[in-house]
């Protein structure tokens, strides 16, 4: 009969147990590929890797707002590309103007711009995904709003209204729509004399003896004598012609007499203005152009697309600003050939010089932020693969050397198992005997 030793055959079972368990975990860890799995086996090493992922998840991140920055970026550039053409087109026409003379040369140059008006709009209103690329913060609304001439004065509601912008009753007539300014205001020209001086407002005369007057014709002390008044009379403004000697009336550009309003000048100013009367050719063209975006450089919409950096594809709201004012001064252009206008029309000139050279920086603004997006993103990638070498130095097992381990321990364990039972097979009695 055999008797082990009881001690004995607890710390050979014990070992074996501790070898199969080591081969178990080694065989895990190569079905896996990972030597660590849980934080308890290596604190630190999964610590160091839990940040490192983070790392990873926010350089993904940037990558799609690299990616989306580029986007925008290009389509922006590209739009701006053409933008910059229609600039080139009216510098162009602002520069062979010295051989129009005739009221049909001017007015096909009027159609000819208005067309560029159409196509700046168009390009400017450009949307991608959604985003308007020209409003500034404001992607979500069309930046660039277009009002119209209409054949009569009207309100927002469609009222007819007068030069005040007084809704007019049923019984007056339709005011003729005239010309506005950049900000949709009428523009009031002041009625000069023969001498080009302005005459202040409600300035009575009577022809026949030169004197100043009231309305009702009544000299006012003094006398007081003028060269240029309304005739109390008539209604009209008239001036002493230095040639015949005799009143003559001072004609609108139309070659209308003037018949200023009784009472305050509607422009405000204390003299008499004229309005200017719009070609029918205007009806239902482009009046002004309305900016609706933001301007404001804090608000301009940008991309985080690294630790410290952040890109800004859409244009800029200040530069939309310009554009806005160039769309505007481009509007007078044309309004300046359909007036038949030819010092207006020269004198545009300058600003639109301006206007071409904000553009081209606005396309080199953009083509810098282009291309730092692709030194950001092979910043990003080479930091995105050392955090990937980290995290498998940290993790992942050496397959090799797992494998070497593994045939040790294997050997180690046949070797107990052999040896254990040579030892658990001996008892008391093979020593009696």
């Amino acid at each position: 009969m055999r008797v082990p030793f009881l001690n004995s055959n607890q710390s050979f079972i014990n070992q074996v147990n501790s070898l199969n368990q080591k081969q178990v975990d080694l065989q895990k860890q190569l079905s896996q590929g990972q030597r660590v799995s849980e934080a308890s086996e290596d604190p630190l090493a999964i610590g160091r890797a839990l940040t490192a992922s983070s790392g990873k998840a926010k350089l993904q991140t940037y990558a799609r707002n690299l990616d989306r920055a580029e986007f925008v970026g290009n389509y922006t550039l590209e739009t701006l590309e053409q933008f910059k053409e229609v600039a080139d087109t009216v510098v162009n026409l602002t520069n062979s103007n010295d051989g129009l003379t005739t009221a049909g040369d001017l007015q096909a140059r009027g159609y000819q711009t208005n067309q560029l008006v159409g196509q700046a709009l168009q390009l400017l209103n450009s949307e991608l995904s959604g985003d308007y690329l020209f409003g500034g913060a404001n992607t979500g609304e069309v930046p660039f709003v277009a009002h119209y001439y209409t054949e009569f004065l009207t309100n927002e509601n469609g009222d007819y209204i007068d030069l005040e912008g007084n809704v007019l009753g049923g019984g007056d007539s339709p005011v003729a729509s005239v010309y506005v300014d950049n900000n949709g205001d009428i523009i009031f020209d002041q009625a000069l004399d023969s001498g080009g001086n302005p005459i202040p407002e409600n300035t009575y005369v009577d022809p026949a003896t030169g004197y100043q007057t009231d309305a009702s014709g009544n000299p006012l002390p003094g006398p007081v004598s003028l060269t240029a008044g309304i005739d109390f009379n008539t209604g009209e403004l008239v001036e002493l012609s230095s040639a015949t000697g005799s009143w003559i009336n001072i004609p609108d550009s139309d070659g209308n007499p003037i018949i200023p309003p009784a009472g305050p000048d509607i422009s405000g100013t204390g003299f008499i203005t004229t309005t200017r009367k719009i070609p029918p050719e205007l009806i239902g063209q482009v009046s002004f152009v309305e900016y609706t975006g933001t301007s404001d450089p804090a608000s301009d919409i940008a991309f985080r697309v690294g630790q410290n950096s952040s890109i800004a594809p859409f244009s800029r709201g200040l530069s939309n600003v310009e554009y806005a004012t160039f769309v505007n001064d481009l509007i007078s252009f044309r309004d300046a050939y359909f007036s038949e206008d030819i010092d207006a029309v020269k004198a545009s000139a300058p600003n639109f010089n301006d206007s071409q050279e904000l553009i081209t920086f606005g396309m080199v603004e953009l083509g810098s932020k282009l291309q730092s997006i692709e030194m950001i993103g092979r910043l990003n990638e080479t930091r995105f693969n050392e955090l990937e070498t980290n995290i498998s130095n940290d993790i992942d097992i050496d397959i090799a050397e797992a494998i070497v381990k593994l045939n040790g321990m294997q050997t180690a364990y046949q070797a107990a198992l052999s040896s254990g039972a040579r030892i658990m097979n001996t008892s008391l009695l093979d020593y009696l005997s």
